[in-house]
């Protein structure tokens, strides 16, 4: 396509940009400039995201022409062509943060993937359980019945006991029969919080997916004596205690739920590690540093379904820098392999825009290079990164590694 300043264009696909939605399927938007990046052309297309207040750049892939495919002037309201004046032209608004230099527009994460309606069901369960959560928490502490107290959200009481141990390889146990298991023992379970932890008293009670990879196996964890300040949506924990009694409720759809839940004797943060146990470590130890822009691999874990790579990125540049962990590419002999988003967020998701001074870490997810693994080998691991300097020249951080 060779669109125009001018031309009305239509989103082909949602664009996401640090967690949040700068465009919308199906939006439509004007093309304000023509102006390729000199290091990624075919980002050409300057637009600005009404949401985010910020100018993009975009791809020939990314929009398509309305049709009938005419200039149109981006003020409000449209005048029709007939009628049209043209103004006398002002210097564009700067926007905030400001328009940036050739090279360091923000490059935007895309995904064609719509909420399914299993993600919007969750959604449900998070607003209303935890309404309801305090009321479980009290009971499942042993406390009575508050006034107030709905047919809602309740605690089953059972008298079955179990002489089993659960982890994360066997939760799926507990969730499939949440009144089973009640006294059993609960060690080194690993989840991600999804909503913000509540507190009843000197109770604090938490909601996690004992299955982050998929957002499943939702749990409801409660303990006594511990600040909930220290715990946020997206952590990661690992509990100890012992299966406590089911929890069933509805959600905001109308549908009944019914979770296990846990009573806690240690909530812990972790990090990714506890999520990938097993296969083959792999110690890589490599930094790259481009213009202060640092890049370390620590490990990487190759396992039967996965291959993860421990990922730094210091900011020592002085000003703004940017990384791209979408963009990252792992190359095997003569096949290519997509950094995989889905499974890399899980683990936390790495930040694109780090600060001057600042250091982030996280997991990079790609498919699994063979099964079994390969007791030898070696791969080349392609990343990007950027600063804010316009100056200075990057080129991919290439890091080998052999085992």
């Amino acid at each position: 396509m060779d669109l125009q300043p001018g031309t009305r264009v239509t989103i082909a696909n949602d664009v996401i940009v640090n967690g949040q939605t700068a465009f919308s399927k199906d939006e439509q938007v004007v093309i304000e400039e023509v102006s390729p990046s000199p290091d990624r052309p075919e980002y050409k297309y300057i637009v600005t995201s009404a949401r985010m207040g910020t100018r993009f750049q975009l791809r020939d892939e990314d929009v398509s022409p309305v049709a009938p495919a005419q200039p149109v002037v981006p003020v409000q309201p449209v005048i029709p062509a007939a009628t049209y004046t043209p103004p006398v032209q002002q210097p564009p608004m700067i926007a905030t943060p400001p328009l940036a230099s050739p090279g360091g527009f923000p490059k935007p994460q895309r995904t064609s993937r719509k909420p399914s309606t299993k993600i919007l069901v969750i959604a449900g369960i998070a607003v209303v359980v935890i309404v309801g959560l305090i009321i479980g928490l009290t009971v499942g502490l042993g406390g009575g019945n508050k006034s107030g107290t709905t047919s809602e959200t309740t605690t089953t009481e059972t008298t079955t006991q179990s002489n089993k141990t659960f982890t994360n390889q066997n939760w799926n146990e507990v969730c499939s029969n949440p009144s089973g298991f009640q006294g059993a023992k609960v060690k080194g379970l690993v989840g991600k919080i999804f909503v913000a932890p509540e507190v009843s008293g000197g109770g604090v009670a938490i909601q996690m997916f004992a299955d982050p990879a998929t957002s499943e196996q939702a749990t409801i964890v409660y303990f006594i004596g511990s600040e909930s300040s220290q715990f946020a949506n997206g952590d990661l924990v690992k509990v100890e205690g012992t299966v406590g009694k089911m929890f069933t409720g509805q959600n905001k759809m109308g549908g009944t739920i019914t979770d296990p839940t846990i009573q806690a004797t240690s909530v812990t943060k972790t990090d990714a590690s506890a999520l990938i146990q097993g296969g083959k470590d792999v110690a890589v130890t490599q930094q790259q540093n481009q213009n202060g822009v640092v890049v370390i691999v620590d490990k990487m874990v190759l396992r039967d379904n996965e291959t993860d790579f421990f990922v730094r990125v210091s900011n020592q540049s002085g000003v703004k820098a940017s990384f791209y962990a979408f963009n990252a590419k792992l190359q095997v002999g003569n096949q290519q392999f997509d950094e995989d988003s889905s499974k890399s967020n899980q683990y936390g998701q790495m930040p694109s825009d780090i600060l001057p001074g600042v250091e982030v870490s996280g997991v990079l997810a790609f498919p699994a290079i063979g099964t079994p693994v390969p007791s030898t080998g070696a791969v080349a691991l392609h990343l990007e990164a950027h600063s804010d300097n316009y100056m200075a020249t990057f080129n991919p951080y290439v890091f080998n590694i052999s085992w």
